[in-house]
């Protein structure tokens, strides 16, 4: 896919399936180099009075989601081809029926995808017996070989990869101990306190520890990538088994903050309720697919308001044209300016087209499209027009944007508003040109002060 950079200025709209995205990914990648969604104690969803819950999406949702590494606990059932999934004490189902049936059926169906299976061994489970009919039954798609960090996603597509956490045996997969120093599993939350009162969950439960401890690990993995080192990164935690939605809120919402302003980050990392945190397994998918680097100039970040989704171009797309949505000038009355922006890609001939955006505030009005002179002119870089914070006055964020078209050439779309300072022109590396974005929008905000747009950020790969 080559190399992509993100430049600054703060969309996702999907070019790609995410029941089959890595169909999408350099098969050459290892892999040690992808970001893999995924969910801890996959199958313990829609649990009797959600106790002990951890997820919203049974297995094949979650296939179908993005989600490629599955967190499986086994224990016995009193039956003689089958296993119970467990949750700690709590007893989940048949591992014929929730797990491996979709899991074939998925694989089946998406070929050049690959899952990772973690299988733990929860209550003194017949190990011979899971090798026999699972593991090395030929009616399962568990790849056979040994399995390392420097092992290519083309050696794996349309199998299951083995994390062995249930025994010794390295015949096949990898050992769950052999990367056991790269597993950050910090499932227990701290409680808060106060003076007198004392401590308890009543009192807090120190959420955001947890979440900055996923954040130093995804930092750690980000600074080692392409050192062959498998990264395993729980963003999953309770408190005496609950609490779990609440933590996974800002945890996942960290995952992907992380995810929005950093790229090349080869880890796992599974999640409790991954669905409720908007954007986020989209945001690392982006990572495994485009192999991007990064350049960012806060001056672009705005001020207010929180980041929508990565958008991209279909691969082989690049940005050729925008639109901009700008509100007039209020009197009076709340002025939010720009409020969207819009661009379009194509490939070098001019045969395919889209339209991509990231979140949008909903004032204002469409200008017409502006174009680069050729689809062989693409957008090169941006600089953005933003208001300072105006402190009891009227904020306003963004007002303006302006791309540059490799040909020299500006483009410029009508808008009602000019409040504000320009921003440094940032541009892609020589020989690269834009094919995303990602906005930074603030939300409205009722009877106070809207600004809308605030930031903008714009992806490159080589042209």
């Amino acid at each position: 896919m080559g190399t992509i950079i993100l430049l600054s200025v703060v969309g996702y709209a999907l070019t790609f399936e995410t029941q089959n995205w890595m169909s999408e990914v350099d098969g050459n990648k290892k892999l040690s180099q992808l970001a893999i969604p995924g969910t801890h104690d996959s199958g313990a969803y829609d649990t009797p009075g959600d106790v002990g819950e951890a997820q919203d999406w049974n297995i094949m949702q979650q296939l179908e989601n993005g989600i490629r590494f599955l967190d499986i606990r086994l224990s016995i059932n009193g039956v003689s081809n089958d296993f119970e999934i467990r949750h700690g004490a709590l007893k989940l189902g048949s591992f014929n029926n929730l797990v491996m049936n979709n899991v074939n059926n998925f694989l089946n169906r998406n070929p050049r995808e690959t899952i990772l299976m973690s299988i733990k061994n929860e209550d003194n489970i017949d190990k011979l017996r899971l090798v026999r009919d699972y593991l090395r039954n030929y009616n399962h798609k568990f790849y056979q070989n040994p399995v390392t960090p420097s092992t290519k996603l083309d050696e794996v597509r349309g199998k299951v990869v083995l994390f062995n956490r249930y025994d010794n045996d390295n015949s096949m997969g990898i050992l769950w101990d052999s990367i056991k120093p790269n597993i950050q599993d910090e499932y227990n939350l701290d409680t808060e306190c106060k003076p007198i009162i004392g401590c308890g969950p009543l009192i807090g439960l120190d959420y955001p520890k947890k979440a900055r401890l996923v954040t130093q690990n995804l930092e750690i993995a980000k600074q080692n990538y392409g050192k062959n080192i498998f990264y395993i990164n729980f963003a999953s935690a309770n408190w005496n088994g609950i609490y779990i939605g609440n933590s996974a809120k800002v945890s996942n919402e960290a995952v992907k903050n992380f995810f929005d302003s950093n790229i090349k980050v080869g880890v796992i990392v599974p999640m409790d309720y991954p669905n409720r945190q908007p954007g986020l397994i989209l945001s690392m998918i982006h990572d495994s697919i485009y192999d991007a680097n990064i350049i960012m100039s806060t001056q672009n970040d705005g001020i207010f308001g929180t980041w929508g989704e990565k958008q991209m171009c279909p691969p082989n797309q690049y940005v050729y044209a925008m639109r901009l949505r700008s509100e007039p000038n209020q009197g009076s009355g709340d002025d939010t300016a720009l409020n969207a922006v819009e661009l379009f890609c194509n490939n070098k001939q001019g045969q395919s087209y889209t339209a991509i955006s990231s979140k949008q505030g909903p004032y204002g009005l469409w200008s017409p499209n502006v174009y680069c002179s050729s689809f062989s002119d693409p957008v090169v870089g941006y600089n953005l027009l933003i208001e300072p914070a105006q402190g009891s006055g009227d904020d306003t964020g963004a007002n303006n944007l302006v791309l540059y078209c490799n040909g020299g050439t500006s483009l410029t779309a009508n808008v009602y508003t000019n409040y504000g300072a320009w921003q440094p022109v940032n541009r892609c590396p020589y020989g690269m040109a834009v094919v995303g974005l990602i906005t930074r929008v603030e939300d409205n905000q009722g009877d106070n002060d809207d600004t809308a747009l605030n930031g903008v950020r714009m992806f490159c790969k080589p042209f």
